[in-house]
């Protein structure tokens, strides 16, 4: 109100230059006005893109119909890690190691791989180790055989005892076949924490028969005039007709209806064997008869843990329990591989393959009494 009078008072310059300060605060404001209309409009041409970004990355989940389930993209690397931790907890307590991004190096320090997943540890007196490699990689498929193949080449080079192939968009045909060929195990998962309770540590007891001489044989040769001495700890024998010769104590082992007591003591028999039979001592083959020669039985058990692993099929379903299990006898290492399989009724059946067995050791029995 009092601004107007004031400003009549002004002398011209003065007059103008107050319109002069009145125009450049206008046209500040306006300045101002008009930036924020142009962030407007900008922003405003963003949204169209920006939802196709969201939609771009709802399409980053995707269901695989080979598996029948979705499967979503992750950091591989942060998951095996996640899984070593998991793995950590069940084989740890064992003396097991757990080792993940191992890297492997030539002669000349050059690296040639780097291993996802190491597990190894003690079996008896010696270290078992497995090979576990992880691929997520939804936008390429299936898992091709050029993979398994690469996994081959690393059991073999790096002396894995098993190779587990783990991966988030399953397997084609072709790399299926391959596996098991090679005894490669597959594996197909939603995400790689799905193996973390795949492995653990079983307590197990193998019961053996040990046979020992215990005396002198006695033989016929068909040549009557032959007197040749044959001693019979080192020879191999076969049944006329038979195209694999055996050493003594796993021909008594395969032929056990043989064996007869001797003074009724259970643990004294005498092999018994009328019929002819070919020895074979050296490079030379010698046909004999009417074979006689006192053995002992006993036997021994032998208590030792293996390392498990759950084998599943195709569509997820749990098959059996496979792993690998160790043991020192006083005449040698035994090694076998074993397969446990629970029964409807809740007991297990266990099959082994003895990869190692002493000489004069034969398997009995073998039982699962608990998991560590």
């Amino acid at each position: 109100m009092r601004l107007l009078p004031r400003f009549k008072k002004l002398t011209l310059w003065n007059k103008l230059g107050a319109f002069g300060s009145a125009a450049s605060v206008a046209s500040l404001a306006l300045t101002v006005i008009g930036l924020l209309l142009t962030l407007v409009a900008f922003l405003a041409t963003l949204r169209p893109s920006m939802g196709a970004a969201s939609k771009s990355s709802e399409k980053r989940t995707q269901t695989y119909p080979e598996i029948g389930r979705e499967i979503k993209m992750s950091n591989s690397g942060k998951e095996v890690e996640d899984l070593v931790g998991n793995i950590e907890q069940e084989l740890l307590p064992q003396g097991f190691k757990v080792e993940p991004r191992q890297r492997v190096f030539n002669e000349a320090g050059e690296q040639i791989a780097e291993l996802d997943l190491v597990i190894s540890g003690p079996l008896g007196s010696s270290s078992v180790r497995w090979l576990i490699e992880c691929r997520d990689r939804p936008s390429e498929g299936s898992a091709p055989i050029s993979w398994i193949e690469q996994l081959v080449a690393r059991k073999e080079r790096l002396q894995f005892d098993k190779v587990f192939a783990v991966s988030t968009t399953g397997f084609s045909p072709a790399a299926r076949d391959f596996a098991k060929t090679k005894g490669i195990i597959l594996r197909t998962v939603s995400r790689f924490a799905d193996i973390k309770s795949d492995f653990m540590i079983q307590s197990m007891s193998f019961e053996f028969q040990l046979i020992d001489f215990d005396g002198p044989g006695q033989m016929q040769p068909a040549d009557p005039k032959d007197a040749r001495n044959v001693d019979l700890k080192m020879p191999m024998f076969r049944r006329i007709g038979d195209s694999e010769f055996l050493h003594l104590p796993v021909f008594v082992s395969r032929y056990p209806d043989y064996l007869y007591p001797i003074d009724q003591n259970p643990e004294r028999v005498l092999f018994k064997y009328d019929d002819w039979l070919d020895v074979k001592e050296a490079n030379e083959i010698i046909r004999v008869h009417l074979v006689r020669i006192p053995l002992r039985k006993s036997n021994v058990i032998k208590e030792s843990k293996a390392l498990l692993a759950t084998i599943y099929a195709e569509d997820g379903k749990t098959i059996w329990l496979e792993g690998q299990f160790e043991a020192d006898t006083p005449k040698g290492k035994m090694k076998s591989r074993v397969q446990i399989l629970t029964l409807p009724d809740g007991r297990q059946s266990v099959q082994i393959v003895n990869d190692e067995v002493p000489d004069g050791y034969f398997p009995d029995s073998f039982s699962v009494y608990g998991r560590n």
